[in-house]
């Protein structure tokens, strides 16, 4: 059996990578707790709704959250896409908001971009009305950056000139305020709204996970007959579409063509390419019909050894919209386009292999009518680590999102915005043991430490016991039966033995640990520095 390292490192069980043997113990999604707070929310000229694709970062003492927000386009002004006009009322911009705590947030009179006679504005991107969808904002830890490169963002937008529909461009800035391409042409095309990018120390290589839309652009319409429930619908890979030959004014949902892509480059500057990107991520035949990742806010968990998380956007398209606004108009193919959306979790070891723990919503839609109700966006990259928590952000809508022309109506009578959401740190995935208890044992590792820690919740009726193995047989001292009954709810819990927690004469000798628990949920452990 392979001996694997784990130094002084935290370790997730966020998958059955750390299993030699188990007896009734299972892994279990633990989804955040919606806190319901407009945590931040149109309240700006400039600002229909909030939170689509944020960023969270830490500057200094402060949080931001560079977030997006729809932006009324000015009576007069045009907007292309592809050459033609823009047929939305709106556009995108990125704004920030700072924080001290992670729960108030203000908005700073930045000073640098116009918006209705005014430069009093907390926008940072873009410098003038032209096509543009997300900003990912985020700092560039690559050893040897440039001052001036500290903090990089990648955007869909038109470019300086407008001249480039569907672009995807890199920014720089050194103050993460203002940013300035990197480039004097974009560096993808054919993707617009969750483009994700990072230095990645494992590889040492920047990552970037971006939406393939690819089968949008396919010239032969695909139409499909699936079924779902007791009923037969048709799909269409083209959004909006109606199918030939059926009933006239009946409408079709999309097939499902969106997917997340992953792509490797040693310098931001070079252009993307898809035939050397690959799929990490897509609607597969265990999801309904219709449905598909419009979004993935994949991101490393900054506090433990090699843990990829991806929240996928599971989206699907309805073929007649069951919570439909009165003012749409339902004999337009282009407005009355439905689909509702709710937020999943993925894990993985190398950012490539991406698995599902659970296809339960990591976090789900709230009861119709409540703010969250029909569709939820993919958390913001980046999250608020508060002791023993931590904070996520998702922007929420209490209506379904539609893939054309939404009356500006809809928008101001149904203002979306970013909401705080709380869990346990390192807590996305726990081993579970129910009241008849179970064990599991884990594969050899090596380690550099003097003492052992775990993150663990064991419940009232609960409890926790360690032993270390070497060749398969109890180490002397370190047995079940020397072992301190582990009890109570901790995220450092030390581990000791008649009292001793030394264990650091085992230092780069191969053990395995066999935990036996009941009515617990153990999340992580990590081998310490104590002595």
């Amino acid at each position: 059996m392979k001996v694997k390292n784990v130094g002084s490192k935290k370790q997730l069980f966020i998958d059955e990578a750390f299993f030699a043997s188990t007896h009734n113990v299972k892994l279990t999604m633990n989804p955040p707790r919606k806190t319901d707070e407009r945590t931040i929310y149109p309240d700006k000229p400039w600002e229909l709704l909030v939170g689509e694709y944020d960023s969270i970062i830490k500057v200094g003492d402060e949080y931001r959250c560079y977030y997006t927000a729809l932006m009324e386009i000015p009576k007069g002004k045009e907007v292309k896409f592809f050459g033609n006009p823009w047929d939305h009322e709106f556009v995108c911009c990125t704004c920030l908001a700072v924080s001290k705590d992670g729960i108030d947030w203000e908005k700073p009179n930045l000073g640098l971009i116009e918006y209705g006679g005014t430069r009093n504005t907390n926008i940072i991107f873009p410098p003038k009305i032209l096509w543009n969808e997300t900003c990912n904002v985020f700092i560039d830890t690559k050893p040897g950056i440039p001052d001036d490169e500290k903090f990089k963002a990648t955007v869909a937008w038109a470019g300086p000139k407008g001249q480039h529909d569907g672009g995807i461009w890199v920014l720089k800035s050194a103050d993460g305020v203002r940013f300035v391409p990197m480039t004097d042409e974009p560096v993808y095309y054919n993707s617009d709204t969750d483009n994700r990018a990072f230095w990645d120390e494992r590889i040492n290589k920047y990552v970037i996970y971006f939406r393939d839309n690819s089968d949008h652009y396919v010239e032969d319409t695909i139409y499909q007959e699936v079924q779902h429930g007791n009923r037969r619908e048709i799909l269409t890979n083209k959004a909006g579409r109606t199918a030939p030959d059926h009933e006239s004014g009946v409408l079709y949902r999309d097939y499902a063509f969106r997917k997340v892509r992953r792509y490797e480059v040693d310098d931001l500057r070079e252009q993307w390419s898809y035939e050397k990107s690959q799929v990490v991520a897509q609607a597969d035949s265990q999801e309904a019909p219709g449905t598909d990742y419009n979004a993935n806010s994949t991101q490393k968990y900054p506090w433990a050894d090699d843990v990829y998380l991806m929240f996928p956007g599971l989206m699907r398209h309805l073929y007649h919209p069951p919570y439909g606004l009165d003012d749409l108009d339902q004999s337009d193919p282009i407005s009355y386009n439905d689909a509702v959306q709710e937020i999943r979790l993925m894990t993985s070891r190398d950012g490539i292999n991406f698995k599902y723990i659970s296809r339960q919503p990591f976090i789900p839609r709230g009861v119709r009518g409540n703010y969250d109700s029909g569709y939820v966006t993919v958390p913001a990259v980046g999250m608020i680590r508060d002791g023993a928590n931590l904070y996520l952000y998702s922007g929420n809508k209490n209506h379904n999102v539609r893939h054309g022309a939404v009356p500006l109506k809809a928008y101001r009578e149904n203002p979306a915005f970013i909401s705080r959401l709380v869990m346990r740190l390192d807590g996305f995935v726990s081993v579970d043991t129910d009241n008849a208890g179970g064990e599991f044992t884990t594969v050899p590792m090596t380690f550099q430490g003097s003492a052992l820690e775990l993150n663990h919740d064991c419940f009232v009726a609960g409890y926790l016991i360690v032993e270390l193995l070497k060749d398969g047989k109890p180490i002397e001292g370190f047995t079940f039966k020397d072992c301190d009954l582990i009890e109570d709810n901790y995220i450092d819990k030390t581990v000791t033995w008649n009292g001793n927690s030394d264990v650091s004469a085992l230092q780069g000798q191969p053990v395995q640990l066999r935990f036996v628990m009941r009515n617990t949920k153990l999340y992580a452990f990590q081998f310490v520095n104590s002595l």
